[in-house]
C-alpha cells in the first residue's frame, strides 16, 4: 500500500468510511505494520489544514486495536504511541501531549491482557511519556479489579517504585468496591460514561449552628477530584474548612450549620441527606475519572489519585498519608449531600455538595462542584 497516497486520498475525501472499512479490514487479516503506518501519518498535522479526517482515522486505529485482546495489538499500539507528536497544541487532545498516556492506558486496560502490558516495561527505557503508560496501565487495571501482581516483572515494579501512582494499593479497598461500575466503557466510535448521582435531600434537618472561624486549608488538595469541570469545562468549585470552640453531635450537624459556612453554594439550602462515606467517595470518583459536561477527566489511574486526595483534605488526613490511613479518617466522619439543593448549583447532570464533619465535632470541611452544558 502506498501510504503517502492513501493519505491524499483521504484528505481529499468528505466523507472517511470507506477509509475506515478499509482499517477494519486490515486489523482483520493481521495486517498490524500498515495500520501503524497510517496511523503515524494521520497523526502528523495536515499541511493544507483540516485534521477532522486524519484525526477520526488514528483515533479509530488506536481504538480498534486497543479494544481488540492480543498481544501483537499491545505492541502496535506501542509502536504508534512512540510515534505520537508531544505537543499539546496538537488538534487530537486524547492522543496527544501530556494526557495521551492516560487515555490509551485507560482504553487498553479494558480489553488488553495484563501480562502483554507489561511487557512494554522494557520497551519504555527512561522515556517519561512511555514510562507514564506503563505506570497508568498499572493503575488502571488496578481500578478494573484485574489481577495483576503475578505479571508485574522487576521494570514494571522499578518504574512504579518512582511514580506518584506508586504510592496506591495494587487492591481495592473495600470502600472502593463501586469504582469499577463508574468507569467509562469503550467501544470503537463510542464511549460510554459511568457517572454518580448525588443523593436527593432527605431528612437531615437544620440541626444547629455554631460560631464558625474559617481555618487554613489547601484548596487545591481539596478540589481535586473536580478540578477537571473547571479547567476544561463550564465548571465552578467552591470550598472550605470551618472551626469552632464547643463540640457538635453528629445528629446536630445539618444545613444550619452548613449555610453559616458563607459559602454560596450553602445559601438558602433546601436540604441535605447524610450519606455513608462511600457514597461520597463514588461521587468525587465519578467526578474525577469521568470529567464533566465537556472534558474527559483524569481518567482511573490518576482519577483515583485525585479522589483520595479531595477526600485526604476533606477527612484532615491529607498527605503524606497513605489512602488506607485517608479511608480509615473519613470512616469516622459524618458526611453530608447536599449537592443541587441551593440555587447555585447548574442542576443539569454534574454536581457536587460534599460536607465532612470530622471526629473532634469541632471542625467541617465543604466542597462544592457544578458543571454544565
Amino acid at each position: 500500500m502506498n501510504i503517502s497516497r492513501w493519505i491524499e486520498t483521504l484528505d481529499a475525501a468528505s466523507d472517511w468510511r470507506a477509509q475506515c472499512r478499509e482499517c477494519d479490514e486490515l486489523l482483520r487479516r493481521g495486517q498490524r505494520e500498515t495500520l501503524v503506518e497510517i496511523a503515524r501519518a494521520c497523526a502528523n498535522l495536515n499541511p493544507k489544514g483540516g485534521q477532522s479526517a486524519r484525526s477520526s482515522i488514528l483515533e479509530r486505529i488506536i481504538e480498534s486495536l486497543a479494544l481488540s485482546t492480543h498481544r501483537d495489538n499491545v505492541w502496535a499500539l506501542a509502536l504508534i504511541f512512540e510515534g505520537l507528536p508531544t505537543q499539546e497544541t496538537h488538534p487530537q487532545p486524547r492522543t496527544s501531549g501530556a494526557r495521551r498516556a492516560r487515555f490509551l492506558a485507560s482504553l487498553m486496560a479494558q480489553e488488553q491482557m495484563p501480562r502483554d502490558c507489561f511487557e512494554l516495561s522494557d520497551w519504555a527505557g527512561d522515556d517519561v511519556a512511555r514510562r507514564e503508560l506503563i505506570a497508568c496501565l498499572v493503575g488502571e487495571f488496578v481500578v478494573r479489579k484485574r489481577e495483576i501482581e503475578p505479571h508485574l516483572n522487576s521494570q514494571t515494579r522499578a518504574i512504579m517504585e518512582e511514580h506518584p501512582l506508586g504510592h496506591l494499593p495494587l487492591r481495592l479497598l473495600e470502600s472502593e468496591a463501586n469504582f469499577p461500575f463508574l468507569l467509562p466503557r469503550y467501544n470503537v466510535g463510542s464511549t460510554g460514561r459511568g457517572h454518580a448521582s448525588p443523593c436527593a435531600a432527605g431528612e437531615t434537618g437544620v440541626g444547629q449552628t455554631r460560631e464558625l472561624q474559617a481555618s487554613e486549608f489547601d484548596f487545591a488538595a481539596m478540589e481535586s477530584a473536580v478540578r477537571n469541570w473547571r479547567e476544561e469545562s463550564n465548571g465552578r468549585t467552591q470550598g472550605g474548612v470551618w472551626r469552632w470552640e464547643c463540640p457538635l453531635d453528629a445528629a446536630d450537624f445539618g444545613t444550619q450549620l452548613l449555610g453559616a459556612s458563607g459559602l454560596e453554594a450553602t445559601a438558602g439550602l433546601l436540604g441535605a441527606r447524610r450519606v455513608p462515606f462511600e457514597s461520597a467517595l463514588d461521587v468525587l470518583w465519578s467526578a474525577a475519572n469521568a470529567g464533566g459536561a465537556y472534558n474527559s477527566g483524569e481518567w482511573g489511574a490518576w482519577g483515583r489519585w485525585q479522589t483520595w486526595r479531595s477526600v485526604g483534605e476533606l477527612a484532615g488526613a491529607p498527605e503524606p498519608n497513605s489512602i488506607e490511613e485517608t479511608d480509615e479518617a473519613a470512616q469516622k466522619c459524618v458526611w453530608l449531600d447536599f449537592a443541587g439543593q441551593s440555587s447555585w448549583f447548574d442542576n443539569v447532570a454534574w454536581d457536587v455538595g460534599l460536607a465532612c464533619l470530622r471526629p473532634d465535632g469541632q471542625s467541617m470541611a465543604l466542597l462544592a462542584a457544578t458543571d454544565t452544558d
